[in-house]
């Protein structure tokens, strides 16, 4: 899988992790890069496992898969077109006007 992906800008950044814009098979999608720490292995292995058990729903991002190297681990994971929750949440101006159904719908 690993190289499949193209990683493109920096979308986002915390404490642990960073988060691209990438292309995978040709499809938009955010890669989460983790970084390696003592609790790496442990910490991953259960987000992968709620991402896995979670599943495909309508509203929630979609987990495609993921690579470990000694650099860390990156979460390939569906592209939300209005970046993060926060972001739509705390700042009204990201949403488009008017709302598309499916948004409503979801909201």
């Amino acid at each position: 899988m690993h190289c499949e992906i193209s990683m493109g800008d920096l979308i986002a950044q915390g404490a642990f992790s960073k988060v691209f814009r990438g292309k995978w098979r040709g499809n938009p999608v955010a890669v989460k890069r983790v970084m390696a720490s003592e609790d790496f292995p442990r910490n991953m292995e259960n987000e992968i496992q709620i991402m896995k058990h979670i599943g495909s729903y309508p509203t929630i991002i979609h987990f495609y898969g993921y690579t470990v190297s000694s650099e860390g681990a990156n979460l390939i994971q569906e592209l939300a077109p209005y970046g993060a929750l926060s972001n739509i949440l705390y700042d009204e101006a990201v949403l488009p006007d008017p709302i598309p159904i499916q948004l409503t719908l979801a909201w």
